[in-house]
């Protein structure tokens, strides 16, 4: 007997961790997206973080990935280009479509790649944290 898999109704977000080389994924709980993942991507390339709660995936899968998440859920938004760069002024209208777990991982990535413990300066991480600050 053949498992009937439904669209599942959310919204599937994705970004390239340019630091780590890996394709990051944040989705509602989807069943139906385990199952595919579970079926077209090799263990050995694909990770859960309990504590993100985000999908790792080996750059080598973005095809499968990116159709699977197209095959599961309503809506894929893809955040790389937003989260690469540098944090603008005015640009509130990215906060309009997404969540809070979402804006504390981009504050997080932000964070590891500004602090001055990590090579960033005390201006860039004060113009983070004051940016985050209300939005969080």
């Amino acid at each position: 007997m053949m498992r009937k898999l439904v669209l599942s109704k959310g919204v599937a977000k994705y970004w390239l961790d340019e630091e780590k080389g890996v394709l990051v994924v944040r989705t509602p709980f989807s069943a139906s997206f385990l199952h595919y993942i579970k079926l077209h991507i090799p263990k050995e390339y694909r990770r859960w973080n309990p504590q993100s709660k985000l999908w790792e995936f080996e750059v080598e899968q973005i095809e499968k990935v990116l159709l699977i998440l197209k095959k599961c859920f309503d809506k894929v938004i893809e955040l790389s280009s937003i989260i690469n760069q540098p944090v603008k002024e005015n640009s509130d209208n990215l906060f309009s479509i997404i969540d809070k777990d979402d804006i504390k991982s981009i504050y997080r990535l932000l964070a590891k790649k500004y602090h001055p413990d990590k090579g960033g300066s005390n201006k860039k991480m004060t113009a983070i944290n004051s940016y985050f600050e209300d939005k969080t």
